[in-house]
């Protein structure tokens, strides 16, 4: 679940319905960092962002089942339903990185989940299309699926590059293989 209301102790408490509050609540992603310019959206409102700190303030809030809607470019959207009862209530909102999937996906390849790991190394994949390190691990849980068709079909995607990796990698160790220049002042 990406979306938590937590009820803060505070002396002020507030029973049965209200007509609106301020929801307050704060943004953060996989690594439990806080994630700074997040819309935020209450019931398709008018959208507010999140701060340096990943905190936000929707103004305004009715009481009851609310939709929660949470964007920011390069991260899987948030889209859930929560109860706002409370005005003392606290909204965390956990939006996941293109690199957070990645990491899930590398954890479930390591646990032979192959479909799970393809699955969150493709969503990745749509949200960072020119993340390599996403197709190349979709790519890894397509062969441990036995799949190699399709792994064949991911890596294309980075051919190209790859080759020019490999060309630098090749003049890098080609470099550490030559002898050093030796000093013509220093003797052997």
């Amino acid at each position: 679940m990406a979306v938590a209301i937590v009820t803060a102790g505070c002396a002020t408490r507030v029973a049965g319905t209200f007509a609106g509050s301020s929801m307050h609540g704060m943004v953060y992603d996989g690594r439990n960092q806080p994630v700074a310019l997040v819309t935020v959206q209450v019931d398709g409102g008018r959208p507010v962002a999140s701060d340096v700190n990943g905190r936000f303030t929707v103004p305004g809030v009715r009481h009851g089942r609310r939709s929660i809607h949470a964007r920011k470019p390069g991260y899987r959207p948030v889209n859930e339903t929560v109860e706002f009862v409370q005005r003392t209530q606290v909204l965390y909102v956990r939006i996941l990185a293109a690199d957070d999937l990645i990491d899930a996906a590398i954890s479930s390849l390591r646990a032979g989940r192959y479909t799970t790991a393809a699955e969150l190394a493709i969503e990745a994949t749509g949200i960072a299309p020119d993340h390599q390190l996403g197709w190349f691990v979709a790519a890894l849980a397509s062969i441990g699926a036995g799949d190699p068709r399709t792994a064949i079909e991911l890596l294309e995607w980075f051919r190209e590059p790859a080759a020019d990796a490999v060309e630098q990698a090749r003049l890098i160790a080609a470099r550490a293989a030559a002898p050093e220049p030796r000093d013509p002042g220093t003797r052997r």
